[in-house]
């Protein structure tokens, strides 16, 4: 009978997946092992195929050498006597830690006891579903996006949908192409699905919850058939959305009362920035506080840049203009003088629009020295007005002209006693209108001439187009209507107006058309300032390639 006969070594039972990223720990036993001298531990990693890797050494006097695996830790609290046994404890478990774990026990240089274990790891999948800002009805959705990691070992993604009303979320497969980009880190990957869809017919989709996830993983919980993501609802923007504010070209958004709004008429959706909220009666986002803090320096009555007469005259409020022509996309300014009122309180401008609403543009306070914008975010008071306890000069500046700004402007000032006076001025706004004009690349004699194409911004109050051509011996251009097809496409902005006229012709016969130059031109605008009533566009000349030719 040997020393070692009775020895017994195994190690404990333990959930044989340790996770990912977290802490673990496994143990082995020896028993009745007589005169060891020391313990190897080591493993055989299956990632990668990598070679055996040396955990840590002990030796009966009770000294340990570690080994490389950096991460597994030998546990010091060893009983050194005939049975004992030995822990490792893993520090933020790793890929590489899956293999089998070997416990050698020695008797001087001879191996009296060994067992060894499997030792899996599993990465938690999880899934993350994100539904872009801008959900239109009529227009395509663009970039539903998930991001999925897909655990260890690893699942596999699907998209889930839950129509109102009903209980049970189904799979759904996109009828559009979907896009996947992939990131590999040891043995985790991370997946990311992209897709695009139309989602018609609208009233089907509206409402519909969406969510990814993955399944046919092991490492899904206990019970668990998958890793869900969030879940996102599908709330279509009514096209017709900007109908309900008109005239305004910022709108509160009809899901979001404070992150959120629209940009009309384009149906863009914007956010706020953090810590802001939109304010649907100043078109604007603002903090809490915002409205108290507005006071500024351009009202902090001193008189610099402001001219107070000598000796004061009769209350006079006015314009500097009685009508404005201000154009489109561009700066432009208004301005209001109140002189020798003193005792005034408040100046309010407004506006009272085409439709015959009154919307504030801004309210200006005395003595206090504050000033609050009104609705509209591109309109505010100049940093170069100025205010004195006598009067004002109120700049209001328009940032970026806009086709919503005609109306009439007021400049009323009120004191205790109530409206002490007023002044009115009119506003009408302009856009430049412009032409280009594209003869196709092929003009060959005695086929049609397809595609002469005039692009034309007819501006605003609307202009219409013309056709002009000259031919070689001529010196005026004059008008002129093709005899044959001619076909345009409108697309409306606002108050803007963009039109492409198209037309075929066979300019027969050629030699009537050859050389000949043509341009398109914009009229009955008043936004033209030329002297001439139009703008033209370019010049193009009809050059025929012969029909028949030799090289």
């Amino acid at each position: 009978m040997y020393a070692f006969d009775f020895a017994v070594i195994t190690f404990n039972e333990y959930n044989s997946s340790i996770i990912i990223g977290e802490n673990a720990r496994i143990a082995c036993s020896a028993i009745n092992v007589p005169g060891w001298s020391r313990v190897d531990v080591m493993r055989f990693p299956n990632y990668r195929h990598r070679k055996a890797e040396l955990i840590g050494v002990i030796t009966s006097d009770g000294t340990l050498a570690p080994g490389v695996v950096k991460n597994v830790m030998l546990n010091k609290s060893i009983l050194y006597t005939d049975s004992f046994t030995i822990v490792m404890d893993f520090n933020h478990v790793e890929c590489a830690d899956e293999g089998i774990y070997m416990v050698r026990v020695f008797s001087v240089d001879t191996v009296v006891l060994e067992d060894r274990t499997k030792v899996s790891v599993q990465g938690k999948p999880s899934a993350q579903l994100s539904l872009p800002a801008e959900v239109v009805s009529g227009r395509w959705l663009l970039g539903i996006t998930c991001k999925a990691d897909l655990g260890y070992p690893p699942g596999r993604v699907i998209f889930q949908m839950k129509g109102l009303g009903q209980k049970e979320f189904v799979e759904f497969v996109s009828e559009y192409e979907v896009t996947n980009t992939t990131e590999i880190t040891g043995c985790l990957t991370r997946v990311t699905y992209k897709f695009d869809d139309s989602f018609q017919p609208n009233h089907e989709w509206n409402l519909t919850t969406f969510r990814c996830a993955v399944i046919d993983t092991p490492a899904l919980p206990p019970g668990s058939n998958m890793a869900a993501s969030n879940e996102e609802i599908l709330q279509f923007l009514p096209s017709d959305v900007c109908n309900w504010y008109p005239g305004l070209r910022y709108i509160p958004h009809p899901f979001d009362d404070c992150k959120r709004y629209i940009s009309c008429p384009s149906l863009y959706i914007l956010s706020c920035d953090p810590g802001k909220c939109f304010d649907k009666s100043s078109s604007i986002c603002i903090q809490a506080m915002d409205k108290q803090q507005m006071t500024t320096s351009l009202l902090n009555g001193t008189t610099s840049n402001f001219n107070v007469p000598e000796k004061e005259g009769l209350p006079n409020i006015r314009f500097t203009r009685n009508a404005y022509s201000l154009y489109i996309g561009e700066i432009e300014n208004i301005s209001c003088t109140i002189e020798n009122m003193r005792g005034w309180k408040t100046i309010r401008i407004s506006r009272l629009s085409s439709r015959s609403e009154v919307e504030g543009v801004a309210t200006v306070t005395w003595p206090e020295g504050t000033v609050e914008d009104g609705f509209f975010q591109h309109v505010s008071l100049s940093e170069n007005s100025m205010a004195t306890e006598s009067g004002a000069s109120l700049i209001v500046q328009f940032k970026n002209v806009q086709c919503s700004d005609p109306g009439t402007y007021t400049c009323t000032v009120e004191g205790d006693q109530g409206v002490m006076g007023s002044s009115n001025a009119s506003v009408a706004v302009f856009e430049k209108p412009s032409a280009a004009l594209f003869l196709p690349a092929e003009i060959v004699e005695g086929r049609w001439v397809l595609g002469v194409r005039c692009a034309a911004n007819i501006g605003y109050p609307p202009g219409r187009v013309i056709w002009l051509k000259r031919g070689p011996n001529q010196t005026e251009f004059t008008t002129f209507l093709t005899k044959y097809r001619m076909y345009n496409t409108t697309t409306t902005d606002g108050c803007l107006t963009q039109i492409t006229y198209t037309f075929d012709d066979n300019f027969s016969p050629n030699v009537e058309w050859d050389f000949t130059e043509l341009k398109c031109a914009v009229i009955d605008t008043p936004a033209i300032q030329d002297q001439s009533g139009l703008v033209v566009s370019n010049t193009e000349t009809l050059q025929f390639v012969p029909g028949k030719y030799n090289y």
